[in-house]
Order: C-alpha cells, then structure tokens, then sequence
C-alpha cells in the first residue's frame, strides 16, 4: 500500500516534528542567554536570528506578514530605539567593532519576532519557556552567590560600608562588589549588577499564588526554590541602592499577584499609570532644566532649586542626580545622536547614573531614549490586553508580566551600564542578556488592539 506522502495528515505530522524541534532549539537559546554564556552579544543574536529564520521556514503554519502588521507597527520604536543605539555616535567611537553593533540590532529585532511566532509554533509551550528562563538564571545565581559568599560575608555591603581594600595599589570599595560567573570566568561586578539577575528569579515567587501544591508539589517546590535563592541572593548582598529599589519592585510584584480576576482593568489603575508618566516627564524636564547652567533664561528655577535643602538634595546633592545633570549637560548634538567623545571621559565625569532611561542618552542619543519610552508604553497597553485576552494559564501569564515589568521598574531605577567594576566599557542596554530575555516575553506576550474585536465576534456567532 502506498503512502501518499503529500497528504495533508502527513504534512502536519512533518509540522509538527520540526515545531517540536525548533521549540527545542529556542529553549536552548532561552538558557544559553539567560545564563550568560559566552557573555557574547554575537553568538546570542546569531543563534536567534538562525532560529528565526529555520521557524519562518519549517517551524510554523499559515504564517502571514499581513497577519502580523500590528506586530511590526509596535516594533517601530524599539526598532528606531536599538538602531539609535547600534549606529549612535559613542558606538562608533567607543565600540570598535562593528559586527558588534550590526548584531545588537539584529539580536534585539530576532528575540522579539521568535517570541513572537512561537505562539504559532507546534510544540512550543510557555510554560516549558519559563522553566528554562528561571532555571538558567536560577543556576547562575547559585554559582555566583556561592563564590561571592566565599569571598566576602553575609550583608558585607552594609557592614563594610565605607571601608576599603586596595587592588593593584589603588584604594577600591569594600562594599560595592560581587562575584559573578561571566561567559567562563568569574568577574568583580557591581552590586547593582548582580543584583538584576537575583531580583528577577525573585519574581518567581508570583507562581506560587496561582500553583496548587496538592495537584501540583513539583511545580510548586521549583518555583519556590527559585524564589528563596533569588530572596536569599537580594537579602545578604543588601545595599543602599537595593533598600531603594526593592521596594518599587516588592509593591509591584504585590500588584501582580493580587491583581483582580476581571477582564476589564480598573480605571484607577489608568489613572495611576499616566499620572506617573506625566510626573516622569515633569521630572525629566526639570533635570534637563536645572542641567543647563549656560541659559540665563532659567537661572530663576535652578536657584530656587539650590535654595530649597529637598530640591537640592535631589536635583543636585547625590550621586545619581549628579551623573544625570552631567549627561543632560553635554553638548545638542552629544544629547541628541548620543555622546561623541571617548567613553574614558564618562568614567572620569561620572556620568553613568544608573538609569536605563538617562544612560541610554550617552549611548543612543535622546532620540532613542524617546523611542524606547514610547516602547514601553506600547509594552504596558499590550501586556493589559494580554492579561484580558490571553488563553494561557494564569500561573504563566501573571509570571511573563511579573519578569517584563520587573526588568524595566529595576532598569529605571538600577541597571548598571559599566557592570564590571575593574573595566572601563559600557554595555549598552541592547547588549544586555536579560534586555534580550525581556524582550522575547515581550514578543510572545504580545496582543493587538484587533485581538478583542475577534474574540467578540466569535462570542456573537457562538452566541
């Protein structure tokens, strides 16, 4: 008897094999980035573009471009963001290889489309996806707390603080480092670092609310390691900066977990989130302001600003608004293209703040920055029709949304640019592995404004 091997049965067998493969090989890109092995920007955006190409091909069924033009319409600004950031004027000055720059962008853009069309692909499952995220991180973790553990003490950056130790006859911080595994080598980073990769497998602690532990102990018991090391992990490397940021990062993990069940979300929930966008933007308009000492225009507001001890302090008094007023600063062109001089001169500035928003003016321009914040907009509109819209368990639909908006309150706040303390370079945000894991959720997570007006369709029909 023969077999008639263009069959449409055999056909979907044959596409479900290679989707079950190829969601095979972009878990193991999910665990090679979200450990940080190799440490290598190219071999990451390599290995997703490669996988992206083998989904577009053999992995998916009835792919469209048409169907995704909502989804090309909400990469735009990440697109102008990570092209901004690739070909800025500090990459080409401060990056001297360009296949670097080229694969940042072509990594950013290939996480987001595989995130994208692995919904569409047969035998790829979120829940398997996020195993493999927490678990790289979680290892990772592990091994770098243990060395650090070894080398310093627990709570060592608030016992130690203001004390000293010398490296090669140069006076260093005592209370600032840690230990971490970085591609095959152990690194002295800075606690602001090390401390992203705990504060997001602390984001795991969100399964658990939604995780039966009598139908489910396994599940349960691993999510609930994860959280303890990560809790572990952010406890005994507790510093100045994270008793500032844990909190935002405690209060919207709480959000998350107890979010009401209903599909319409609350309008107080609208109204908090552009009333902090807009003080967002007071505040920026006021840093960039009190930065420009030469317009005599405005010398009325930066002196009440130096008049008032609160203002003060916080415009001017303290390491991070200081870095801010030295990057918003620089020169127009500097500020709108991104920073032209050498990278050298921004260590010796301390310009670095900390802050994905304002660092990323040094490495992207405020142009990018601009694109990005308009990304994250568009990301936060999604990810609420995604909470509404989505099929997917609550356990791993509550966890995509706890790592995507963790990511960025943290990045706002704390993510270090310059993450190894003994090496002068800047690692732009688009460079970074946990950007890249952010934005492959974000990619999968993804909902268009349409998705609603289908599902009433079809609830009309049924009806």
């Amino acid at each position: 008897m023969e077999v008639n091997k263009s069959s449409p049965e055999i056909k979907t067998k044959e596409k479900a094999n290679y989707g079950a493969l190829i969601s095979f090989f972009v878990f193991e890109l999910l665990a090679i980035t979200a450990f940080t092995l190799a440490n290598s920007v190219i071999i990451y955006s390599a290995l997703a573009l490669l996988f992206l190409v083998l989904i577009l091909v053999i992995g998916i069924k009835d792919f469209k471009i048409t169907q995704s033009a909502d989804f090309f319409i909400f990469l735009i600004p990440l697109f102008i963001f990570a092209a901004l950031t690739a070909f800025s004027a500090f990459s080409f000055k401060n990056i001297s290889i360009l296949l670097i720059n080229i694969f940042s962008l072509l990594g950013v853009m290939s996480f987001a489309l595989v995130g994208f069309l692995s919904r569409k692909m047969e035998g790829f499952k979120i829940s398997n996806a996020l195993l493999v995220i927490y678990g790289a991180i979680a290892l990772l973790v592990l091994i770098s707390f243990i060395m650090t553990m070894i080398n310093y003490v627990p709570f060592y950056a608030l016992i130690y603080r203001g004390k000293y130790f010398y490296y090669n006859g140069m006076p260093l911080t005592a209370y600032t480092d840690a230990n971490q595994l970085m591609g095959f080598a152990f690194k002295d980073v800075s606690l602001e670092y090390y401390s992203l990769f705990s504060v997001l497998l602390l984001t795991s602690i969100v399964a658990l609310r939604f995780i039966s532990f009598k139908e489910n102990k396994r599940e349960f018991f691993i999510y609930l390691s994860f959280a303890v090391l990560g809790f572990i992990s952010c406890l005994f490397t507790l510093n100045e900066v994270s008793l500032i940021t844990l909190p935002f990062v405690i209060l919207f993990l709480l959000f998350v977990t107890f979010y009401p069940k209903k599909d319409k979300p609350m309008k107080i929930v609208k109204i908090i989130f552009y009333v902090l966008l807009a003080l967002i933007g007071i505040t920026f308009v006021l840093f960039f302001l009190n930065a420009q000492e030469s317009w005599s225009a405005i010398s009325p507001l930066q002196n009440l600003i130096k008049s008032n001890s609160v203002l003060n302090k916080v415009f001017n008094g303290n390491r991070i608004s200081a870095a801010i007023k030295a990057v918003l600063s620089v020169n127009l062109k500097d500020l709108l293209l991104g920073y032209g001089g050498n990278a050298y001169n921004i260590f010796k500035d301390k310009m670095l703040s900390n802050s994905i928003i304002f660092d990323s003016i040094l490495t992207s321009g405020l142009i990018g920055v601009i694109a990005l914040i308009v990304f994250i907009v568009f990301v936060t509109r999604s990810l609420k029709r995604y909470y509404s819209m989505s099929e997917d368990s609550p356990v791993y639909k509550h966890l995509v949304i706890a790592f995507i908006g963790t990511f960025f309150i943290y990045s706002i706040l704390s993510l270090d640019s310059s993450p190894e303390t003994h090496s002068l370079y800047i690692q732009p945000a688009t460079s970074n592995p946990m950007f890249l894991i952010t934005v492959f959720l974000i990619g999968y997570s993804f909902t268009a404004r349409k998705s609603k007006k289908a599902i009433e369709v079809i609830t009309n029909e049924e009806a």
